[in-house]
Order: structure tokens, then C-alpha cells, then sequence
């Protein structure tokens, strides 16, 4: 935004980009909260830590 910008615009602009991530992470945390979810992943928690381990190794990796 340029100087020209009014207030108001650039507040709307500001807050409408707070409040997507916001909503986003709500849902997310509502989904993965759920008691099927919960169960799932406690019995392959550790696999699916181990998988994510070993893939951000090599993500990590930078030739």
C-alpha cells in the first residue's frame, strides 16, 4: 500500500488477513481434536513423528 492508501482500507486489509489464518487454525484444531483422530494417532504417533523426522532430514538437505 502506497501512502495515498486511507486508514480504513489498510485496516480492512489487516484485519481480513489476520482473520483467515485465524479461522484456519480453529478448523484444524476442532478436525484433529476429534476422538477418532485422537485414537489414530495415538497408536501411530510415533510413526508418523518418525516419517516427518526423516523427511525434513533430507528437506534440510541443500546441495
Amino acid at each position: 500500500m502506497d501512502g495515498q492508501t486511507p486508514t480504513r482500507a489498510a485496516a480492512l486489509a489487516v484485519a481480513g488477513t489476520s482473520i483467515i489464518p485465524a479461522t484456519g487454525h480453529v478448523i484444524y484444531a476442532v478436525a484433529f481434536s476429534t476422538s477418532p483422530v485422537v485414537a489414530i494417532y495415538t497408536k501411530t504417533g510415533r510413526w508418523i513423528e518418525g516419517i516427518l523426522g526423516v523427511y525434513f532430514c533430507f528437506a534440510s538437505y541443500n546441495p
